[in-house]
């Protein structure tokens, strides 16, 4: 990241941007704005270190520790996708509180679709255990797919229904186009 990004600071965004981390210290979300980083100096911190603690995704990354001097306020992040798995609807309460008056677009990037997996017709073989038809002797990962597979896609499909709320498809009216696209 040091090669890509450099000394570059979070309100230097070229955009307008907002990333979304959970901070296990306030057991809180915190979302990075870089228009309000260029408000709160406290906060403005170099753009590799917001991208390393908005992507220390648990059991694969540490969390990531910022605190003086790097940052005013002592924070321990972990993945905001632990909040936000699609993060649509940061983007549209943005929009709503700082550009209400513009034509906007927004855009959101998703890495793609887990594969269904199948339930039975009761419902029994989902959960944490992966309910009564998986044993305890089950690998870890075959235990907790289902649930954290339920918590993925219905974070995911909430914030994009919440979006189609708001933009809906061709909506117009006398002042402004709003659009919402999930690719």
């Amino acid at each position: 990241m040091q090669e890509f990004l450099g000394e570059a600071r979070f309100s230097q965004a070229l955009a307008h941007s907002l990333v979304p981390t959970y901070d296990l210290l306030s057991e809180d979300i915190h979302v990075f704005d870089s228009a309000q980083c260029t408000l709160d100096t406290g906060d403005d911190i170099l753009m590799r270190h917001v991208v390393r603690g908005a992507t220390a995704a648990p059991t694969y990354f540490d969390p990531f520790v910022i605190g003086p001097p790097i940052s005013d306020h002592k924070r321990v992040l972990v993945d905001g996708g632990l909040y936000a798995n699609n993060p649509s609807m940061l983007a549209l309460t943005l929009v709503a509180r700082h550009y209400a008056d513009r034509d906007v677009l927004v855009v959101s990037l998703g890495t793609g679709r887990a594969p269904a997996e199948a339930v039975s017709e009761d419902g029994q073989d989902w959960g944490w255990r992966g309910g009564r038809s998986r044993s305890f002797t089950s690998s870890p990962t075959a235990q907790t797919r289902p649930l954290i597979w339920n918590f993925s896609i219905s974070s995911d499909r909430s914030a994009t229904s919440g979006s189609r709320l708001i933009f809906p498809r061709n909506a117009t009216s006398t002042t402004r186009r709003r659009r919402h696209s999930r690719i």
